[in-house]
């Protein structure tokens, strides 16, 4: 039975570093995710990694997993859709050329977030080597910053309706400070329409209803 001490002695910072450049320096601004994703899948691919395919072919989403007929299954979720540069000038460095200095990571997506799905990446190509007692997988997908129609909510319906298996723990690999989070604030949209009824102003009190006065 594999130790986590184990699969800590397989982590390669450089490689984790390797493969977050190669995806951070492909643009993928939400809607052009499809060269990202293909390089994803390539990656995964040659590391002897099956991977399935979802979402539509301009848009695709990526699941890979290694031992999938275990029990038990741990999915990382991770976007690779980042979102629009809106002055390109205010920036230090070119977004799309990644770069390290002092320690940092610098690049269009490197905290939000290429380079925890890079991680995500290089932990299955580290667990594919060791006897692993559960399925581990890698969830990739885009549109997570317009609303995940086109991604994970997507997933979600498959998982529903079991076109995709259902995980019995789920790791999304967005930014916490290294602090375990167990919910996320959602996003509720409704609309309120209130009646009101015109009136002359010498007789507003009596027949008009103010359909501002209403609503506040």
């Amino acid at each position: 039975m594999t130790s986590l001490s184990d699969a800590l002695k397989l982590v390669d910072e450089k490689r984790i570093i390797e493969l977050s450049k190669q995806v951070i320096e492909i643009p993928s601004v939400t809607g052009e995710e499809k060269a990202v994703m293909e390089h994803a899948k390539k990656l995964l691919e040659g590391m002897g990694i099956h991977v399935e395919g979802y979402g539509s072919e301009d848009r695709p989403i990526l699941c890979a997993c290694i031992n999938p007929e275990a029990e038990k299954q741990l999915i990382f979720n991770g976007h690779l859709d980042v979102v629009q540069i809106a002055k390109p000038d205010a920036w230090t460095k070119n977004p799309w050329k990644p770069i390290v200095e002092e320690g940092k990571l610098y690049g269009r997506g490197s905290s939000d977030m290429k380079a925890s799905c890079a991680v995500m990446i290089h932990l299955l190509e580290i667990l594919k080597k060791l006897d692993l007692p559960i399925s581990v997988g890698v969830h990739l997908v885009p549109d997570e910053e317009k609303g995940a129609a086109a991604g994970s909510k997507i997933l979600v319906d498959k998982i529903v309706v079991g076109e995709v298996r259902r995980p019995d723990y789920v790791v999304i690999g967005e930014q916490s400070n290294l602090q375990v989070r167990v919910a996320e604030r959602g996003m509720f949209g409704y609309q309120v329409k209130f009646n009101g009824r015109a009136a002359h102003t010498a007789a507003s009190r009596v027949n008009g209803i103010n359909a501002i006065a209403k609503a506040s």
